[in-house]
């Protein structure tokens, strides 16, 4: 009963956002419909919104809340997922998202690890890493050539140096790990239902069907009718139609 009310409650209502210029009375008109129950009008205008602006994380979650609404999995799992992303640390991303994949058959918490371990690989998004490995780098250059160019501080500068150095390899070690995370390189079945076939056009066999909200890892994109993917849930590798996916 306390999970129902809990998603009950996250659901409710839109997220607030900072908002300036051409895009406050769209927003707050979004989020009127969406107050008013009007999910289908509201879902319609965060749509028209986040062709202005997709990579607001505000207006992604809302969208996302407006999705699930009107019972599109798929693209309330994607704006969530794209919404978590910026906003790693976000309790309510981080719990809708959790929520839709749950609701999906799916999870953002990898079976046998510990959510608190998992909580703390993603307490930066992927701009904070590379801007900490940035400062990092930044800081040991200068220390290396204020160790250079004053000897006299070098025994001063140099504890400093080598604790900068560890910080960057330990933020490069961080970045390179999450390029193999679940939603990194993933895109989400936004259709009903999506076809895996055995090759690149229709003439070949299908062999599976994906239902919607199911997040596959994209393998080859290069075509722009078919991508070639991996369903980690199931350990199978095939093509589908372009227009059955989003990448997240």
């Amino acid at each position: 009963m306390r999970t129902a009310i809990l998603a009950a409650l996250l659901f409710a209502a839109p997220a607030p956002a900072a908002a300036d210029g051409a895009d406050a009375g769209g927003r707050a008109g979004a989020d009127k419909l969406y107050n008013d129950s009007l999910y289908q009008q509201a879902a319609a205008a965060y749509e028209e919104l986040l062709r202005a602006l997709p990579g607001d994380p505000y207006l992604l979650y809302n969208a996302g809340n407006a999705q699930f609404r009107v019972k599109r999995p798929g693209r309330a799992l994607l704006y969530y997922a794209r919404a978590w992303r910026t906003l790693p640390r976000d309790a309510d991303v981080r719990y809708n998202l959790d929520f839709a994949l749950k609701s999906t058959g799916q999870s953002l918490v990898p079976e046998g690890v510990p959510p608190f371990l998992h909580r703390l690989y993603y307490s930066a998004s992927d701009r904070e890493i590379a801007a900490l490995a940035s400062l990092a780098f930044w800081a040991l250059c200068l220390l290396g050539a204020g160790a250079a160019l004053r000897p006299a501080l070098k025994d001063r500068l140099l504890p400093a140096a080598g604790a900068s150095a560890a910080l960057l390899l330990f933020f490069c070690a961080w970045g390179a790990a999450r390029l193999s995370a679940p939603l990194r390189g993933a895109a989400v079945v936004v259709q009903h239902e999506a076809t895996l076939r055995s090759g690149p056009n229709e003439t070949f066999n299908a062999y599976a069907a994906l239902p919607e909200g199911r997040v596959v890892k994209i393998i080859d994109d290069s075509r722009e009718d078919f991508w070639e993917v991996g369903v980690q849930k199931e350990g199978i590798k095939g093509w589908i139609t372009r227009d059955e996916l989003e990448r997240i």
